[in-house]
């Protein structure tokens, strides 16, 4: 049996950089990491790849969704065939992982892998704001083994501890950690018990969110992005690729901060933007002007 690590954890909230930790320090085993995206244009993926060699990603959904698990089975089967050590399967930032065990047991996979523990990274500046609006979070947070406050180093003491004061409340029985930068060690795969889930797999993802994408044609700049798109007020999360006259940059919004660095080689400028529905129009129309804005003259 090849043990399953699940990472959970709502937009932003800093799975990947944890998962490029892992990577970092934990090359001496055969890990390959399943990177599912919530919108369909594949960034994290492409992050991942500068610091580990096998990167699977499924974009365009939740796995934890009948419109996306025939997808999750065809990958995980596959992977199934291999001689990894671990799979550690990074959620889309919606996802419920209330019904992992349902997920495995009706494709058959849990005949070759062995759900080992389920991971959830907090954001402690976004989980208080969120929690009420989108149920989904309070699911993640309940469904762990493990909880991660992450970011700790960006907020203040007390901020940390209250929400690491709510997540006890909510989940009793999981073991929190907090850490800056993603930095905690890849657990032993086999050390942890996971919850049930066993709850039913949902028909549609998460319809009190809108997701976009938009392919950018021209060079723009991070002052420009935050000057059209960091007054909407449901942005929850913003993250791609984008010219600025001098290279390829990436631009990440977590729903607090603005963030770039050097892009990664051979990647295509564009966003993935995900909001609540009531925001959907005033998005589609500031990623619009974005588009036109960066137009090649």
């Amino acid at each position: 049996m090849i043990p399953l690590i699940l990472v959970c954890g709502f937009l932003g909230s800093g799975k990947t950089t944890l998962l490029r930790h892992w990577a970092r320090t934990a090359s001496d085993r055969r890990i390959v990491y399943v990177v599912n995206e919530f919108s369909s244009r594949d960034v994290d993926s492409e992050l991942l790849r500068q610091d580990a060699p096998d990167v699977v990603p499924l974009p365009g959904g939740s796995i934890f969704c009948k419109c996306l698990a025939a997808d999750f089975h065809r990958t995980m089967r596959a992977l199934a065939e291999g001689e990894w050590d671990t799979i550690v399967a990074e959620a889309s930032g919606v996802a419920d992982p209330s019904s992992t065990r349902t997920l495995l047991a009706e494709t058959g996979l849990d005949r070759r892998i062995q759900l080992a523990e389920v991971l959830c990274v907090v954001d402690p500046a976004t989980f208080p704001k969120l929690r009420s609006t989108l149920p989904a979070i309070v699911r993640q947070v309940a469904s762990a083994d493990r909880i991660v406050v992450g970011k700790t180093d960006l907020h203040p003491q007390e901020a940390v501890s209250a929400v690491a004061d709510e997540l006890r409340r909510i989940n009793p029985s999981a073991e929190i950690l907090l850490a800056e930068r993603g930095r905690v060690p890849l657990p032993d795969a086999a050390r942890y018990p996971t919850q049930r889930l066993d709850a039913p797999l949902p028909e549609h993802p998460d319809e009190a969110l809108v997701r976009f994408e938009a392919r950018l044609l021209g060079p723009t700049s991070l002052d420009s992005l935050r000057r059209e798109l960091g007054q909407i007020p449901g942005l929850l999360r913003l993250k791609g690729f984008f010219d600025n006259g001098a290279g390829l940059r990436t631009v990440d919004f977590d729903g607090e901060r603005w963030t770039e660095q050097e892009a990664p080689p051979g990647v295509a400028p564009s966003l993935a933007a995900i909001g609540l529905r009531e925001s959907g129009d005033e998005l589609r129309r500031a990623l619009a002007r974005v588009i036109q804005n960066a137009r090649e003259p």
